[in-house]
């Protein structure tokens, strides 16, 4: 018999947001094809771009016993994403063009049909957005932070 192990709800979330992000159109145009999405960013390379990174991943149990016997297994996630912009010349700097990402980020996740392997999705929602200058001066960054609930499909 063979055995499989589950990635946790959050790991297959993550998974899932990559893959949704890669896919698109809009995302690919802002910060590149491949798209420059990143759990860990390279370092000591030269600045790569635009880019968004994932941040912090909170995730609480929302198990619950619904009758005797009968255990849902769920859980809320808070999931930060980080966009970094160094835009210097034209109508898009930095700020500007963080913002642009930004906004195309909660457009490409928010409450849109994402499949975590595993488990069902039963929201993705835009929480907030804070933008900021860097203390290099030079980057603008973006705060991005979506509210999810998973539960296991298994």
């Amino acid at each position: 018999m063979a055995v499989t192990v589950q990635d946790g709800a959050a790991l297959s979330l993550q998974k899932a947001v990559f893959a949704r992000v890669a896919a698109s159109a809009e995302m690919k145009t802002l910060i590149g094809d491949p798209v420059r999405l990143y759990d860990r960013v390279p370092r000591n390379n030269p600045w790569p771009g635009d880019y968004i990174s994932f941040g912090a991943h909170g995730e609480d149990d929302d198990s619950a016993i619904c009758a005797p016997g009968v255990i849902y297994e769920g859980e809320e996630h808070s999931l930060t994403m980080h966009v970094w912009s160094r835009s210097v010349s034209g109508p898009d700097l930095g700020a500007t063009q963080a913002k642009k990402i930004a906004a195309a980020l909660r457009r490409c996740l928010s409450n849109q049909e994402i499949a975590p392997d595993g488990h069902h999705l039963l929201h993705l929602t835009h929480a907030s957005t804070n933008t900021f200058a860097d203390p290099d001066g030079l980057t603008t960054h973006t705060v991005v932070v979506f509210s999810a609930q998973t539960e296991s499909s298994l």
